[in-house]
């Protein structure tokens, strides 16, 4: 799985973009600005010590708070391209300041169609290739490709996040739906916390892999 750091982001300069308009305001309107903004980090300061006080311990998290970024999981026979098109499609950094990108575990000859092969160039990866059993893997193998995908996706967010999203694109979907319940962090290795605090699954595919677990 290929790091998470050079994917799509909201620079600074967008930032200052949007508030050049201030710029020009007359001095009544700036004193006004400078008061509204004081009061919304005094509002945010004691929004971030009460959230301080009320959280408990994250495991390999811990102490870390949730930066604004998302995790995106592509889907079947795919690769982090595809993900990259959908995350600027889908306007994620209007939300997000990144939008952490990975390949799946599995390198697989082809994508899942011939339409996104002629749009973008390969490699392609699965999470786990034989979705539905129906390529002849067994389930062991199949149960064991499950755990390289699952460890590989919690490796990235431990080591990146944690996030306030993971988004799921059809196999992708069954990744983020599975990392996001307790007993199945627990049967990888952690014991507390969260890889994010949400998860947004589209086009949900694969949910035999659900039964593996």
């Amino acid at each position: 799985m290929s790091d998470a750091g050079d994917v799509v982001e909201r620079t600074q300069s967008d930032v200052a973009v949007r508030g050049a308009r201030s710029l020009h305001a007359s001095p009544s309107m700036r004193r006004v600005h400078a008061s509204m903004r004081a009061r919304t980090q005094r509002t945010l300061l004691s929004m971030k010590t009460l959230r301080r006080s009320l959280t408990h311990s994250r495991g390999a998290n811990d102490a870390r708070e949730a930066v604004d970024n998302c995790l995106v999981l592509h889907g079947w026979r795919s690769n982090m391209d595809v993900s990259k098109l959908q995350a600027k499609r889908l306007r994620l950094l209007a939300k997000f300041r990144k939008a952490h990108c990975v390949n799946g575990t599995q390198a697989v000859d082809a994508a899942a169609d011939e339409a996104t092969m002629e749009l973008l160039d390969g490699p392609w990866f699965s999470w786990v290739d034989d979705r539905d059993g129906s390529l002849g893997m067994s389930e062991e193998a199949r149960c064991e490709a499950l755990r390289e995908a699952l460890r590989g996706v919690a490796k990235c967010a431990l080591a990146h996040g944690p996030y306030k999203s993971v988004i799921g694109f059809s196999q992708g979907g069954a990744i983020a739906t599975l990392l996001s319940i307790p007993e199945v962090l627990q049967a990888i290795g952690i014991e507390f916390g969260y890889l994010w605090q949400s998860s947004v699954v589209f086009c949900g595919a694969s949910a035999s892999l659900l039964d593996l677990t």
